[in-house]
């Protein structure tokens, strides 16, 4: 999953970027954080907060961009930097960073598209795979992110994607969950035995069950429903950072 930090102090740009990261990477794999405030932005790094891209506005109120920049590649060499300006005059500093773009104010969204993809380029290499084992000794390979839900049959597991079902041979419903936590961490949880979710298609919650985005709905024991109902918030709505940022 690609976590992904916007920070710039104008409303209206902090949405419009948000607005083309969306729409770009429009499946559940990633998590898009935005903060209207650089000082908590800065903060929320320094607390362990993982960003694989940082969209940056390079004129701030206290700390430029640029400023930003170094401290995050400083913690974190692989980031991917894209610098927003309304001025060519940061060229220079913003690419002896290692910025892989940099984004002249206004922008339309195709023109910022081409900053995420190159962006987003160094992460494709080592995309989030799961190979299955599918009856027949045929096997069969997916994103993670792809995955809606899977449900244990028997001695089969059914795996529910955005691009039809499979059924899994080979797998436990126990391994698939180490297997998911590793590769995409706190995304995927087991709500009810038998089960495991993709908290990025989680539709709604109610007492007695869980709806995905698919329509399909999965049982829980009503004792369970307060605990999964924050788990499911917490992904879903994070918390405010210093009342500027959203995680």
């Amino acid at each position: 999953m690609l976590r992904i930090g916007i920070c710039d102090d104008e409303p209206l740009y902090l949405e419009k970027v948000n607005t083309a990261v969306a729409s770009y990477f429009s499946s559940a794999h990633v998590k898009i954080s935005t903060f209207s405030d650089d000082r908590s932005f800065l903060e929320a790094a320094k607390r362990g907060r993982h960003f694989d891209i940082a969209v940056l506005d390079i004129v701030m109120p206290q700390f430029s961009g640029l400023e930003i920049a170094k401290a995050l590649k400083r913690d974190n060499p692989g980031i991917q930097i894209i610098f927003l300006t309304c001025s060519r005059d940061y060229a220079v500093d913003a690419f002896s960073l290692g910025a892989v773009h940099y984004v002249l104010k206004p922008f339309d969204e195709h023109s910022f598209h081409e900053a995420l993809e190159r962006a987003s380029a160094a992460f494709r290499l080592n995309d989030d795979m799961i190979t299955l084992n599918l009856p027949g000794g045929m096997m069969h390979k997916l994103p993670a992110f792809e995955i809606i839900y899977i449900e244990s049959l028997g001695h089969r597991r059914i795996v529910h994607t955005t691009g039809g079902k499979y059924e899994e041979t080979r797998i436990t419903l126990s391994s698939f969950l180490l297997l998911l936590e590793r590769l995409c961490p706190s995304q995927f949880i087991q709500p009810y035995r038998g089960y495991i979710i993709n908290l990025g298609f989680v539709k709604s919650i109610s007492p007695g069950k869980i709806t995905l985005t698919n329509g399909d709905g999965i049982l829980i024991k009503r004792g369970d429903f307060r605990r999964l109902r924050n788990i499911i918030f917490d992904y879903m709505f994070p918390r405010t950072e210093d009342g500027n940022g959203k995680s």
